[in-house]
């Protein structure tokens, strides 16, 4: 018999609603940088334009995370950095260096996590997905993608080790990095995952919410399945490189899923 053995998930928008967590984190970023610039400057600085300066530090992030040079910057002070290189284009005379527009990033930054750490948690479905995966006997692997010390916060704030008991099986994909090993769509974490389930990736399943890591990671290593998580629940664009087998719209629809599959192998 073919029969499914694990389940892999993705943590950030699938078992845990990071970007919905971002938003009043963002806000609270915002607001610390225009505080701060006002604390130290008065009125001289003008007001700051919190959306413009969300929009412009996202699209920062967007293209460059973190540090990606041979001797990184500490994360933390890379994005402190890069809030205040969008702190400094709406500053008169205000460069980089400034060291109002310096503290201004350093204070958002600070906010951003203190907030988004102290909300941070696993939705609400995950505990009871898991439970009904490993209660069908199938092992449960968590594979992440991210900077490793950002995701290892995020892990500590939502206590993942009470879900993921197994040290072996949380895999942080900056940490394969770190060990010069690529992390998803690759099929090298996703085989990691097979190896710590002990099963063959025909065995194994997938859940996430990236067509582009998630979907297509489970397609390059040959996944029995590659679940699509799709908060807006479409299906996937056609043109889209991979296409999932199942589109859910939280994990809270995987058990069904599951049960759907496992059917098909006590049919097979």
């Amino acid at each position: 018999a073919m029969g499914l053995k694990a389940v892999f998930w993705d943590f950030d928008d699938t078992l845990c609603a990071t970007s919905e967590h971002d938003v009043p984190a963002l806000a609270a970023a915002t607001a610390a940088a225009a505080a701060t610039l006002a604390e130290r400057r008065g009125d001289t600085a003008g007001p700051i334009d919190r959306e413009r300066l969300r929009l412009e530090y996202k699209a920062m992030m967007s293209v460059t995370p973190w540090d990606t040079r041979p001797e990184p910057m500490e994360v933390g002070a890379f994005r402190s950095a890069m809030w205040s290189r969008a702190v400094a284009l709406q500053v008169v005379g205000g460069g980089e260096g400034d060291p109002d527009v310096v503290a201004a990033g350093v204070a958002a930054q600070t906010a951003f996590d203190k907030h988004r750490l102290a909300h941070l948690v696993f939705v609400p479905e995950a505990e009871q997905a898991l439970r009904h995966a490993r209660a069908l006997g199938l092992k449960t692997v968590m594979i992440t993608n991210g900077h490793h010390q950002v995701q290892r916060d995020k892990l500590a704030a939502v206590k993942a080790h009470l879900l993921f008991p197994d040290p072996e099986t949380i895999i942080v994909g900056g940490e394969e990095v770190l060990a010069g090993r690529p992390e998803k769509p690759s099929p090298s974490i996703f085989l990691k995952a097979c190896a710590v389930a002990m099963c063959e990736p025909h065995e194994a399943m997938h859940v996430g919410d990236s067509l582009a890591t998630d979907i297509q990671g489970g397609v390059n290593t040959g996944l029995r399945a590659a679940v699509w998580v799709s908060k807006e629940f479409t299906q996937a664009p056609k043109d889209a490189a991979a296409q999932p087998t199942h589109v859910i719209r939280n994990v809270g629809g995987l058990a069904a899923v599951i049960d759907a599959l496992l059917v098909e192998d006590g049919a097979s």
